[in-house]
């Protein structure tokens, strides 16, 4: 079915089934962050720094707490894959376990909680 889209006015192609479930229509994800949240007639993104580079970046504020990277480049070379005292969740202390399932012996932070298994 075609549509018109809120932000830039272009006709598009969308589902019957999308046109229903939604109040807005928006050709591509640059019209829908232009535009904003549906209901909102302007950007209600708010400034973030990247804990990677340093850019100011912007996240909508339902995500402001819990974002940290500007794009999927700077989240990948974060510090998600360091351990021990050079990640920055470290609490100072890690405790041995040993899994239920195969009785191995492992180790994880102590901030963890319920440390059953050494693997999914």
């Amino acid at each position: 079915m075609e549509v018109e889209c809120d932000n830039c006015g272009d006709v598009f192609d969308k589902s019957p089934a999308k046109v229903e479930r939604s109040d807005r229509d928006f050709c591509c994800r640059d019209c829908y962050d232009e535009f904003g949240h549906p209901g909102n007639n302007g950007d209600s993104r708010v400034e973030k720094t990247c804990d990677n580079c340093g850019e100011t970046y912007k996240v909508y504020p339902c995500r402001a707490d819990e974002s940290r990277y500007c794009s999927r480049e700077c989240a990948d070379s974060g510090d998600y894959h360091l351990t021990g005292e050079d990640h920055g969740m470290w609490k100072g202390e890690e405790l041995e376990y040993t899994c239920e399932t195969c009785g191995t012996e492992f180790r994880r932070h102590g901030h963890i909680k319920n440390v059953r298994f050494c693997s999914k």
